[in-house]
């Protein structure tokens, strides 16, 4: 029902390309309904637990500071009803789950590849004030 609550209004924000300087190439984005099933805390657990074990998530400065969000993250447990709230931490699940596809790379090998296309340069730039990341 969301989804489709939310369809219009995206229909009105969609740029043609060539209409405006800012989007040479237009600017549109759609909006996919996803089932969530089982237990809401083994679920978010399951889609976050591998991905910061490995070190793999990161995050905008600014969300790393959210304390709502990582007293989420610090308090969760499998116990059902353990947070009275989850549902900051129950969207970023959501997010890494969007990403999972492309996790199970061979990080050295996809280092390689991005330095021999010339796409690491982006890293030995000096970061501007907005855009501090924090590795969990």
């Amino acid at each position: 029902m969301l989804v489709q609550l939310l369809k219009p209004i995206l229909k009105k924000l969609f740029i043609e390309p060539g209409k405006e300087q800012a989007y040479p190439n237009g600017w549109a984005c759609s909006v996919e309904g996803a089932r969530a099933t089982g237990q809401k805390e083994v679920r978010i657990i399951e889609n976050l637990e591998p991905v910061m074990n490995q070190h793999r998530l990161i995050m905008d400065f600014n969300v790393a500071e959210n304390t709502d969000l990582t007293f989420q993250m610090v308090h969760i447990t499998r116990q059902r009803g353990c947070l009275e709230h989850e549902d900051e931490l129950d969207s970023l699940a959501g997010c890494v789950a969007q990403f999972e596809s492309v996790m199970d790379q061979d990080v050295e090998e996809a280092a390689k590849i991005t330095e021999e296309e010339g796409e690491g340069d982006f890293w030995d730039e000096e970061p501007e004030q907005s855009t501090l990341w924090a590795t969990i």
